[in-house]
């Protein structure tokens, strides 16, 4: 059902849509509109009034919660591919506190691969890398 939902909002969006999210913005944090309704509709029963919508959101990847990711590599490894051949997405979400956001150079959330183990310093590791990388990006 859920599944459904997702390509029916694709498909609501159309090309229009998928052309925004491989635009030559498509590295930045923001999420365009296309790319945060898409993730709305994908955690819809977990995120309750929570929106992407404006937020500043990291992409982490890896077994061990351990690669920090561009968005569109994220986005065609753990949203695209899943979509195309149907299957369930492997995906989770956290909403960082405020002391995370700044440890991370201001980023609101990261979307990350369902880890299969994750050590106890790895976000902190993680939110390190984010601050560095966001500071070398501006």
């Amino acid at each position: 059902m859920r599944m459904a939902l997702v390509i029916s909002l694709l498909l609501l969006l159309g090309f229009t849509g998928f052309g925004q999210i491989h635009s030559k913005h498509d590295e930045k944090s923001l999420l365009n509109e296309a790319e945060y309704k898409l993730l709305d509709t994908i955690f819809q029963k977990k995120r309750k009034t929570f929106s992407f919508n404006k937020k500043k959101v990291a992409f982490i990847q890896g077994h061990s919660f351990t690669d920090v990711v561009t968005k569109s590599e994220f986005f065609k490894r753990h949203i695209y591919s899943h979509i195309e051949k149907g299957i369930k997405f492997n995906i989770l979400y956290m909403i960082l506190t405020e002391n995370q956001k700044k440890d991370s150079g201001g980023f609101d959330v990261i979307i990350y691969q369902t880890p299969k183990i994750m050590k106890k310093n790895q976000l902190k590791t993680n939110l390190g890398k984010l601050k560095s990388n966001s500071l070398s990006n501006n």
